[in-house]
Formats: structure tokens, sequence, C-alpha cells
């Protein structure tokens, strides 16, 4: 049975926010809550979230 082309690729944003997800994991921005989906964003990647968007 053919998979949809929908299933057989990801999205753009969808790989987009992989690669963020990632990225943000790698410099300590973002913690694993437990064993399950659950993230949490660090002061330190609040921080840098704040620098890059001109946040005060």
């Amino acid at each position: 049975m053919p998979v949809p082309l929908r299933q057989s690729r990801r999205s753009r944003p969808g790989l987009a926010g992989a690669r963020l997800r990632e990225r943000f994991f790698a410099e300590r921005w973002l913690i694993r809550i437990g064993s399950g989906r659950a993230v949490k964003l660090t002061p330190a990647g609040a921080a840098a979230l704040r620098d890059l968007l001109g946040i005060d």
C-alpha cells in the first residue's frame, strides 16, 4: 500500500522545528523533564532567546 506524500516526508516547518530543538538541546537551552516529551527552558535559554529576539 503506498504511503501518502504527507507521511513520506517531513514538512519544512516540521524540519525547521526539529533543527531548532536539536540546537536548543545542544546549547543546553532546553532540558527534558522525566522520560516523556516534556521539556523546560533553562535560565540560560531564556536569556539567549531574550538577546536573540531583542526582548527586554
